[in-house]
């Protein structure tokens, strides 16, 4: 059985968020509603919900870097983190947190990057060096 993960966020305009996730991640849209749209994220079930709620952001310390919090995201290969960093790089993506690498040399070494959709859902890409240590110790 492969599992799916499903992640409902609040954005405060569906249209510009939307196009936010059709354009600059190239999720593709699934079903809709007046005042939701599904999208596959990567393979996982995004639920975009317009409300007037705005996410508050607290920052963490992870490593050595401070990480808003909170934030959802992906895990990927090295090889894919990079193509995706590049691929957002060149469509002009604001950084929150810069690609960097954390957890060097140890068990768990990643690259990671923090950007922020338009509704400031902040979403953090990982790129490990082994995906095989995402859960080690």
């Amino acid at each position: 059985m492969k599992n799916r993960f499903h992640i409902a966020i609040p954005v405060h305009n569906l249209g510009v968020a939307s196009k936010f996730y059709q354009t600059i991640l190239e999720c593709k849209p699934g079903r809709t509603g007046p005042d939701w749209a599904d999208f596959n994220f990567f393979g996982h079930q995004l639920s975009l919900h317009e409300t007037d709620a705005r996410p508050t952001l607290t920052p963490a310390k992870v490593d050595r870097i401070k990480v808003p919090i909170p934030h959802w995201g992906l895990a990927l290969s090295m090889d894919d983190w990079i193509l995706l960093i590049d691929d957002l790089s060149s469509k002009r993506v604001q950084f929150l947190v810069e690609p960097t690498v954390r957890f060097e040399g140890v068990t768990g070494e990643q690259a990671t990057a923090f950007f922020a959709d338009p509704s400031q859902n902040v979403i953090e890409l990982k790129g490990f060096k082994d995906l095989n240590e995402v859960f080690s110790i």
